[in-house]
């Protein structure tokens, strides 16, 4: 049975491939704002192939506009099995140069869209029983991407978004027994060495970093040599005479570690728990740290400043765990959790095949769009 399925943003660029890739075995609605001439031409180049294909305009910003698209295609087809939420734009500005306007324009569009489109789609697909979304992210929503800023914020938050519909909509019923049986076949992963738990503050001093700097910094035009080495051994010596200053609050009163954290360490993952970076086995950690943190014990504050290839650390350790075996009740809803997402992962890939057996596939590297959305 042919499947329908909704692409946002499908009038170019990846939306235009996907849609035209579905189509030869599915019923496929492409949904466009702006530029009706390419949703145009893509309905052309299909019916030249003897495929039909919907083009259907709306904002999907726009809850209004979305509300009546989607009653349109329930109310013609019954269902929509597949939406895959690709409209989005980008925008290559520097951060300070971003407008309120732009950055609300790209999180609509890219963010919001996703929010709305699925909001308004999900109730036919819980009714049904059945349904697929697929959100179309990026890279940057992973490792952040400079001159980029509100467009990676907003791929991250499709990401986030991704993630937590998959264990809200997507229940696998993964019973005790099923991860008992993982556990029993897998025991050798819930095997730990020895852990520590520790927290720490760093100050970061990264000679290259720091180079990269003062070269950048107008009062210091022409730096080289000599000069630019010694300006840079200035600043890690002032940096490490931070972190010892720090050291010597905390050996005066380790109470205030935590809060002596929160307000100088530059892991900023960290510092707004006091630094507190839970148990780690030694090979988590780089060999200085480790050394280090391994050597002490529980409650007491390192008599140094460490130095790794990240700046200087002040450690705390603050507890030890043995070398042991996690027992099954400790780890039953990470591992139930686990079979969960690889059971959401086999239907996505289930479904990938069966669609690649009956469509032409292609595959498009992502490009940045023009700040228009399609």
């Amino acid at each position: 049975m042919k499947k329908v399925i909704l692409v946002t943003g499908a009038s170019r660029g990846i939306g235009n491939n996907i849609a035209r890739s579905l189509a030869h075995e599915n019923i496929v609605i492409a949904n466009y704002n702006k530029s009706k001439d390419e949703a145009k031409k893509l309905k052309a180049d299909l019916k030249s192939e003897n495929i039909d294909i919907d083009i259907i305009k709306a904002d999907v910003s726009n809850r209004t506009e979305v509300k009546e698209m989607i009653e349109g295609i329930i109310t013609k087809y019954g269902k929509i099995d597949v939406l895959i939420n690709n409209a989005g734009i980008s925008q290559y500005k520097l951060f300070t140069d971003i407008t309120d306007e732009d950055w609300e324009n790209i999180m609509n569009i890219n963010l919001k869209s996703n929010f709305i489109v699925t909001q308004e789609v999900v109730e036919n697909m819980i009714a049904n029983k059945n349904g697929l979304i697929i959100n179309i992210s990026s890279i940057w929503g992973v490792t952040g991407a400079a001159m980029e800023v509100a467009y990676s914020t907003s791929k991250a938050g499709i990401i986030g978004l991704t993630k937590s519909l998959a264990k809200e909509l997507g229940p696998t019923n993964i019973s005790d027994a099923d991860a008992k049986k993982f556990y029993n076949e897998n025991i050798n992963k819930f095997k730990h060495p020895d852990k520590v738990r520790a927290s720490h503050i760093l100050i970061s001093a990264n000679p290259q970093e720091i180079e990269e700097i003062v070269k950048s910094d107008a009062k210091n035009k022409g730096i080289a040599g000599e000069a630019l080495k010694a300006k840079v051994n200035e600043e890690m010596q002032a940096k490490e005479a931070k972190a010892n200053q720090l050291l010597a609050e905390i050996k005066k009163d380790p109470t205030q570690f935590a809060k002596l954290a929160k307000e100088n360490s530059d892991d900023t993952t960290t510092a707004v728990k006091g630094g507190d970076l839970g148990f780690f086995a030694s090979k988590e950690m780089v060999p200085e740290f480790s050394k280090a943190a391994f050597s002490m014990k529980p409650n007491t504050v390192s008599d140094k400043v460490v130095k790794t290839q990240y700046g200087y650390h002040i450690i705390y350790v603050t507890d030890r765990a043995a070398a042991g075996q996690d027992p099954f009740e400790k780890v039953k809803n990470d591992i139930k959790g686990y079979l969960e997402n690889q059971k959401q992962i086999e239907m996505i890939d289930n479904l990938t095949e069966s669609l690649k057996k009956n469509a032409k596939m292609i595959i498009c590297a992502e490009k940045h769009y023009k700040n228009e959305y399609k």
